[in-house]
């Protein structure tokens, strides 16, 4: 009898979502499970991971001799060495659009929460106090303003929609410019990354981390942003110079921002973010709630079919450039 094929699951997750895996793949893979990047070492033998939270350099892909397929869990591909996976012929996936929707809600989220100080509103309430005559002028509506969004794929598309629901006017920056036609379906304007810095009111950002967009928001950009501008990071947080954002914060040279991700995760207890008081946090969980999960879990196991069968989407593959033709 041939051996199975060896499914690797690696990370912590949600046990509904491990135990949907289990039941739809155990009878054609063995499985195998770690929680704890050392414990690779354990399971170099596998032909599939899935990958969640841990990461996958250079040196423990080229250790995994049988490794054909990395799936992610999640969208963003940053902690796996897609180059190095693309050299041995390994395909790396992503889930693409199954958690867009939860992250482009957490997204206009942060963008209320900012606007609205709801969590100075909040507090102050269950510290008695009303201060219904002094927080509204500090309180903005994303009704008719302008909303930057930057990379213009499935979060920022649905993140677009939604604020243009609240009659927001979209502008949009993205390497990869979208057709004319799918601009008019949308009602998006494009501008240039300076033109979007400058005009916007609230700027959002939805793009991967990777050297053309480390720190793609530094002090220069932040110096082009208008006075009462938003930021809103649920992308990475390395795509955000922090030091350059706790000065503009610092000085009031923006009015304020929203982040779920950060350069460090966690975030440190003696983070100096953590003293602004124009700054709504979340832990990286955009994409993270109990019902995405199930979609998540369902996209790993129909993309790891899909690939042994030679029939996965394109759309899903995120290392093809680095491939071996």
């Amino acid at each position: 009898m041939m051996k199975k094929e060896k499914v690797l699951i690696a990370g912590p997750y949600n046990e509904d979502a491990k135990e949907i895996m289990k039941e739809n793949l155990s009878k054609d893979f063995e499985l195998a499970f770690i929680t704890r990047q050392e414990d690779f070492q354990e399971v170099l033998d596998a032909d599939y991971v899935v990958l969640r939270t841990l990461k996958l350099p250079g040196d423990i892909i080229s250790s995994m001799p049988k490794l054909k397929f990395i799936q992610r869990w999640g969208a963003g591909v940053d902690v796996i060495d897609i180059e190095t996976a693309g050299e041995r012929g390994i395909v790396v996936a992503n889930t693409a659009d199954a958690n867009a929707p939860a992250v482009a809600e957490l997204t206009l989220l942060l963008m209320l929460s900012v606007y609205r100080r709801i969590l100075e509103i909040n507090l102050a309430m269950h510290r008695g106090q009303w201060i219904k005559n002094s927080i509204d002028k500090k309180c903005f509506m994303i009704n008719g303003k302008k909303v930057g969004i930057i990379g213009a794929g499935n979060i920022g598309t649905l993140v677009g929609k939604y604020v243009q629901a609240l009659d927001a006017k979209v502008l949009y920056y993205d390497k990869r410019r979208l057709s004319p036609e799918k601009e008019a379906e949308l009602g998006f304007e494009y501008a240039s990354f300076e033109e979007l810095l400058k005009s916007s009111d609230i700027i959002t950002l939805h793009v991967p981390l990777d050297d053309t967009t480390k720190y793609m928001i530094d002090e220069e950009q932040f110096a082009l942003m208008k006075k009462n501008a938003v930021l809103i990071n649920c992308a990475r947080g390395g795509v955000v110079n922090e030091k350059a954002l706790i000065k503009a914060l610092k000085e009031e040279r923006i009015l304020g921002a929203g982040l779920d991700c950060f350069e460090t995760e966690p975030l440190p207890a003696d983070s100096p973010i953590l003293e602004l008081p124009n700054l709504v946090l979340s832990c990286h969980v955009g994409g993270n709630t109990a019902d995405v999960a199930f979609r998540l879990a369902h996209r790993c196991v129909e993309n790891i079919r899909a690939f042994r069968t030679g029939q996965l989407e394109e759309k899903y593959i995120k290392n093809k450039k680095y491939l071996k033709k």
